[in-house]
This record gives C-alpha cells, sequence and structure tokens, in this order.
C-alpha cells in the first residue's frame, strides 16, 4: 500500500519523456519522512495506520532540502545516485534511511522549535495530533522550491508540469490511503503562480475548490492562511506558512494560538469510520 507511494516515482522517471529526472532521484525522493509510532518498514507502518483507522495529520512539505538533486538533474551525471534509491526502495522503507541511522532526521523531532510546537498544540487541541506523517509534495530536492521551478521550467514547461501533476497524484493518494483529519501544505506551494492553470486539486487548491482565506493578528504581525472543508471525506486542509517561516511572536503567542485553533476547530468534521484495506 504505502510503499507504492515510493514505488510510484520510480515508474515516473522510467517514463522516456520523464528520463531526464533519473539522474536527480535519489534517496533523498523517498516520500515520507520520519518513522511512524517507531516503524519505518512500509507495511508495518501501513498495519499501525489500519489499526487506528487513519492518522490525525499528514503535514505536507513542498520538496526536499536536497540540492544535489537539482544539480545532478541538470548536470546529468553520477547515475550511481539513482542506483542508491532503487535499492533503498528493494528494502521497502518509508522513508530515506532508518530511525537508528546516523542520517536520519525525523520532523517531529523539531517540535522544541517555536513553529513546529505551535503548529503540533495547535492541531492536538483542535482534535488530536497523536499520529502525525510528514511527506513531501515533490521528491526531487533543491535548495528551495522557486529554484527547482525555474530550472525545469527553463528546460521543459511541459516537464514541470507532469511533475507538478504527478505531486498532485502522490498526494492525492496518500490522502486517500492514509485518511487525515487534517492536511496541513506549505502556502509557499501552494499559491506559487506557477501551479495555475495546471493544478486543480482538493488539498493543493485550484479554481474548483474554495478555500476560505483567514487572518490572525492579536499582534503587529498577521498570521495569513487558508482553510476548506471536506466534509464527505471527513477532511480539514489547511495552507499555511512553514514552520520556520511562521512569525509568531512571544508576547502574543497564546492569542495566536488560542484564535487558530478556534478557526481549526469550527473547520473539523469527523472522519468517516471505513478504511481503505
Amino acid at each position: 500500500m504505502l510503499h507504492k507511494i515510493n514505488e510510484n516515482v520510480a515508474d515516473f522517471v522510467r517514463q522516456e519523456q520523464n528520463s531526464i529526472l533519473r539522474a536527480g532521484t535519489g534517496v533523498s525522493c523517498h516520500y515520507f519522512r520520519g518513522s511512524f509510532e517507531g516503524e519505518y518498514l512500509s507495511d508495518r507502518v501501513w498495519e499501525k495506520v489500519s489499526e487506528r483507522g487513519g492518522i490525525d495529520v499528514l503535514w505536507l512539505g513542498a520538496n526536499p532540502n536536497a540540492p544535489e538533486s537539482l544539480a545532478r538533474i541538470v548536470s546529468q551525471t553520477d547515475h550511481e545516485h539513482y542506483e542508491a534509491f532503487l535499492s533503498q526502495l528493494e528494502k521497502r522503507w518509508i522513508c530515506d534511511v532508518a530511525p537508528d541511522d546516523p542520517d536520519h532526521w525525523d520532523p517531529l523531532s523539531t517540535v522544541k522549535h517555536a513553529g513546529w510546537k505551535f503548529y503540533c498544540d495547535s492541531f492536538e487541541r483542535a482534535g488530536g495530533a497523536e499520529a502525525i506523517m510528514f511527506a513531501n509534495i515533490i521528491p526531487w530536492g533543491s535548495k528551495n522550491i522557486d529554484s527547482l521551478f525555474k530550472t525545469l521550467d527553463e528546460k521543459s514547461p511541459e516537464l514541470l508540469n507532469r511533475v507538478l501533476q504527478f505531486g498532485d497524484s502522490q498526494v492525492r493518494a496518500m490522502v486517500d490511503l492514509l485518511k487525515p483529519r487534517y492536511v496541513l501544505a506549505p502556502s509557499s506551494f501552494c499559491n506559487h503562480r506557477r501551479l495555475r492553470g495546471v493544478i486543480d486539486s482538493p488539498i493543493l487548491g485550484g479554481p474548483s475548490y474554495k478555500f476560505e482565506r483567514r487572518s490572525v493578528k492579536p499582534g503587529k504581525r498577521a498570521m495569513n492562511f487558508a482553510i476548506r472543508t471536506d466534509r464527505e471525506a471527513g477532511i480539514t486542509v489547511v495552507h499555511a506558512a512553514h514552520p520556520s517561516a511562521l512569525r509568531v511572536t512571544n508576547q502574543y503567542r497564546d492569542l495566536y494560538f488560542d484564535e487558530f485553533t478556534q478557526i481549526l476547530s469550527e473547520f473539523s468534521v469527523e472522519r468517516p469510520s471505513a478504511m481503505t484495506s
């Protein structure tokens, strides 16, 4: 089940029209980050998720912070990078490295940082944040999303369109499998002009899906975000600032927290009881 999300990356770059991406497809292109309840083998993670009937929060990042991925796409060198990805894929790990690896990075271990903790605490109060999974929208890494978009656009606008549509299809597949109550996606990605006319998604946004724009401003800085509820699916989707870009002053943190959490609670819905098997 979940292993197919990572296998889809290999299937995508095997297509001739996308083969240029193969050189930049390394272990960092695994979709998920961190373990889930101490498990990192995809089949065991799926068992845990199934036992729960879904997760609380699917936390999306734009793409991996791995500039070497984009650099190899540009240079078309070092195809050992791709061989390492395939080797990792055979291990059926859900993430790029095992939890006991010194290079392992679990996003939820960063909750001590203000932005990450703010979101975790908010979802916890609004309805639960015990079961959180972190994944990227686009698997190919770069220094930032603008550099990835610009470089791929210069090579081929059609290639970038396919990458965006692939990312959207992957996000939809993860949501269908994981049945999250909340999805948190970076507004910097979802609001990017390059998505216009390419993506029309219930998660990433588009003309067919109405997101309500909200703003919380108990202090000098406004916390702007967009939110929508899919009642049939039992999902609340939030487009908000990346934790590292969240500017919530300590002086007014509790007020920001109370107002943001209240809005989350207003939009929250019950998850359907049935789970994909």
